[in-house]
């Protein structure tokens, strides 16, 4: 479903400029309240126009939208009552917004009651309904083949997979790519089909994704690695065990550890003990892990990925020590060239990275030199270790979410097939899993079973087909038969503002038909937005909304804007990007999204849109921009001067390099020397 936040006609006045964003998150949300049954008996149409609406706008309303007096050019003396024509509506649905948030009429007007207004509320969302519904009517009677439902995202389908398994994979590389519309976004039936290869990688995903979640009953080996660091050398300025911005020598952490064995599923942990060298009116440095392939600025790096962040701010005398998790699956797997026809494995190493940046390390190169390393900070690194498999609890908790314990499982085998897919594919298909759906599957089951010896091995298979089936794969639509039109509700509220498969919450609700009250469905909209997963609905949505993918297309130059971008600066790969370490272009990107971020968090006026008080910035960015006063790698609104020239999304770079040539400069805010 496509929703749009647009209005052709606005009356100005000062009660809807300063409209708070999470209002026009709840107005970009009227097309699901659609889909909600009447919460109470009104008059409709003429009728309900006659004995409810006139007379309210009558005692409310005509003394300033009427013969008389237009404000705001709105007059209500005059306004027909059939919305089902189409006439007037920006006008309706301003009316409803004003009414339901008790705009109108101002504060020293006596008001009327709460039942008064959502009468009339009631009766023109009544009115919009039979309109929107006229209108599909019609639109499917002249395009009968087009198409009215959509698969998920990748986007929407890793956030899925997510939440239905319980653990957190990375799967959208194993995808083809969705397709990109420059300034559209591809929530669109049309974009979002499903070919023949589509199917083949889903199926090789779902069979990847369920050898993670469903492991064997017997407990993997497990596998540790450990390497600690002297401190030699530090009598000439810096230590074996230290890690540098970006140069460092062998035998030191900063080239990392590699694995001597590691597993091929599952969950691990390092720990590491650790410290900062500060110069004095530095109070932090960002240390991050990363693991990957023969990781170093001058070797062959393949893929890597990051597993954590530290800020450190305690000295050599008084190290830490940390711990961090990730799946191991996260993590591609990677051979190198064939030696003489034999395929030859590449070493997995953990390396750690310095991230330091205060804005000027692309300065004339000087962080090549000996005396700029001496001048940043450094970190102290006595000892890493690696574990993995993590198994404190076997089976792990998402292998028990789907066998779980019963009664039947060794009582009756059968029953317990169909308990375990009754309760897999309801949550999969985000509604009640029909019996003949189910009985299927177990069909499925049995057959895959005579072949494979275990139950978890069958199983793995058999809820892989569960994942390539439609009624996983696209949207949840109500019909007359399997799906209710609460569960798509509940479907269409979860993934546009979780981009992910409705919770518990959201499902018994619409079990128990409570999604019909607007009520309910405003609080549970402030709800989602309240749970960290909208963040992924607002960097989505962001992400789309301002095309910020741009940024990666324009070819900046270099020479004029050095510090844009991080360069090799010697060997074979001179001249090209400096892999795995953030840059002002990164940064921008999620100076954009967390700007759009904050303004939800505080639910501010959209007019910050245009003009803000504030910025959103790490010290990176800040010192691009020229405001100082930030320190560290994390974001954070930052109050801004006039002289900065920022506030507001067109001021920000990820914009304004976005559509510019890559050489031409916007003074402070975009790209600057």
């Amino acid at each position: 479903m496509n929703i749009t936040c647009e209005r052709s006609v606005l009356p100005r006045t000062t009660a809807n400029i300063f409209i708070p964003i999470r209002c026009l998150i709840l107005a970009a949300l009227y097309g699901l309240l659609c889909l909600g049954a009447r919460s109470a008996e009104i008059p409709t149409g003429e009728e309900g126009f006659k004995t409810t609406v006139m007379p309210f706008f009558k005692k409310h309303c005509v003394e300033c939208h009427g013969a008389d007096k237009s404000k705001g050019k709105v007059t209500l003396h005059t306004i027909g009552g059939d919305l089902s024509s189409g006439k007037g509506l920006e006008h309706w649905e301003t009316i409803l917004d004003v009414l339901k948030y008790e705009e109108m009429p101002p504060e020293e007007e006596p008001q009327p009651d709460d039942a008064q207004r959502q009468a009339v509320a009631k009766w023109i969302e009544s009115g919009l309904r039979d309109y929107v519904s006229k209108g599909s009517k019609d639109k499917a009677n002249k395009e009968k083949l087009a198409p009215i439902a959509r698969r998920l995202t990748n986007f929407e389908y890793e956030n899925t997979m997510r939440d239905l398994l319980g653990i957190d994979l990375k799967l959208i590389d194993g995808l083809p790519e969705d397709p990109i519309v420059p300034y559209k976004f591809n929530n669109t039936a049309s974009y979002m089909l499903i070919g023949p290869e589509q199917v083949s990688r889903y199926k090789k995903t779902a069979r990847r994704a369920m050898a993670s979640v469903i492991v064997d009953p017997k407990k993997p080996e497990i596998h540790k690695t450990q390497q600690k660091w002297q401190p030699s050398g530090a009598e000439r300025g810096a230590g074996s065990d230290e890690v540098n911005i970006w140069n460092n020598s062998r035998g030191t952490p900063g080239r990392g550890m590699s694995l001597k064995g590691f597993p091929e599923t599952g969950e691990f942990k390092i720990r590491f003990q650790t410290s900062a060298i500060l110069p004095p009116g530095i109070n932090q440095v960002p240390l991050r892990f990363v693991m990957g392939y023969n990781l170093g600025v001058n070797s062959s790096t393949l893929e890597v990925a990051p597993i954590g962040t530290v800020n450190l701010s305690n000295n050599p005398d008084d190290p830490q020590i940390y711990e961090m998790r990730g799946r191991i699956e996260n993590f591609p797997r990677e051979t190198a060239k064939p030696k003489k026809g034999i395929p030859q494995p590449m070493t997995l190493t953990i390396t750690p990275q310095n991230l330091y940046d205060d804005g000027t390390l692309n300065d004339e190169n000087r962080y090549h030199y000996w005396p700029r390393q001496m001048e940043m900070p450094r970190i102290v690194i006595n000892w890493l270790e690696f574990e993995g498999p993590i198994t404190e609890v076997w089976p792990p908790l998402h292998h028990t979410q789907i066998l779980f314990e019963s009664p039947n499982r060794l009582g009756n085998p059968e029953a317990y097939v169909r308990e375990v897919l009754q309760r897999f594919m309801s949550r999969a298909y985000r509604r009640p899993a029909m019996a003949d759906e189910v009985a299927r599957f177990e069909k499925i089951y049995a057959l895959i079973r005579s072949e494979i010896g275990t139950l978890e091995a069958a199983m793995r298979e058999t809820l892989a087909m569960v994942l390539i089936s439609p009624q996983f794969l696209y949207h949840t639509v109500a019909d007359d038969g399997a799906v209710q039109p609460q569960y798509e509700l509940a479907s269409r509220l979860s993934y546009f503002l979780w981009g992910s498969m409705p919770d518990k919450e959201l499902m018994k609700l619409a079990a128990d038909g409570k999604l019909e009250d607007n009520a309910v469905i405003e609080k549970q909209v402030i709800r989602l937005l309240a749970d960290k997963r909208s963040g992924d609905f607002v960097h989505n949505f962001a992400e789309q909304w301002m095309d910020l993918h741009k940024l990666k297309t324009i070819p900046v130059n270099a020479e004029i804007f050095p510090r844009f971008l991080y360069y090799v600066s010697a060997g074979e790969r001179k001249g090209t990007e400096v892999p795995y370490v953030p840059t002002i272009r990164d940064h921008m990107i999620e100076e954009t999204v967390g700007f759009v971020a904050e303004l939800i968090r505080r639910n501010a006026s959209v007019t910050n849109l245009v003009h803000s008080d504030f910025a959103y910035l790490n010290q990176p960015l800040a010192a691009h921009y020229g405001v100082d006063g930030v320190e560290g790698l994390d974001f954070r609104p930052v109050a801004i001067k006039p002289q900065h020239h920022l506030g507001g999304l067109l001021t920000q770079g990820s914009v304004l390099v976005a559509n510019s040539t890559g050489t031409a400069s916007h003074l402070s805010c975009g790209l600057a020397p």
